[in-house]
């Protein structure tokens, strides 16, 4: 609850269909404002103050004491103008959609679609994958099952215990 009231003040739904400009490449625009954090994997926790811009409080364990660094580099402004965010903005090149995952294509052809109406089947989402792309799925999926296949057979050749199975006879019900 905490979070929610914590939030952004202005909670409005954004339909990013329709927005041209939702998702874009920010890599190269914050490495020109920031230095990269090193050793980020050994840290768990990350905060940031709404009150020192570019600085990171990251401890290690949630109990320890969190080691303070200052990400900003040198030559760059703590606050930015109207201006200045905009241009940073426009500088940031526009992310095309990404590429569909042949597997859940396939996947949706194969279980969802038999179970849509009729006469919403015309949709893009239920595209028709190619034969290529059958096989290739095929393959992928098969690759992954051989890859899991021996962690499988390790843990089933363990015997549960050593007494030999009994046979049981079957009823006659008459």
């Amino acid at each position: 609850m905490r979070a929610v009231k914590g939030s952004a003040l202005d909670n409005r739904c954004i339909n990013l269909e329709e927005s041209d400009n939702a998702f874009r490449e920010f890599k190269d625009t914050l490495m020109t404002l920031y230095r990269k954090l090193d050793k980020i994997q050994t840290y768990q926790i990350f905060e940031m103050r709404a009150g020192e811009p570019g600085v990171v409080h990251c401890p290690k364990r949630p109990n320890s004491k969190p080691i303070v660094q200052n990400l900003l580099k040198s030559n760059v402004a703590k606050e930015f103008s109207p201006e200045e965010t905009a241009k940073l903005w426009e500088g940031s090149k526009k992310l095309g959609p990404p590429p569909l995952n042949k597997e859940k294509v396939h996947d949706i052809y194969k279980n969802v679609l038999p179970h849509v109406p009729p006469d919403l089947r015309s949709d893009k989402l239920y595209i028709v994958p190619g034969e290529e792309d059958k096989e290739a799925v095929t393959a992928s999926k098969r690759a992954r099952r051989q890859k899991d296949l021996p962690e499988l057979s390790e843990s089933r050749a363990e015997p549960k215990s050593q007494k030999p199975r009994k046979k049981r006879a079957a009823k006659n019900s008459k």
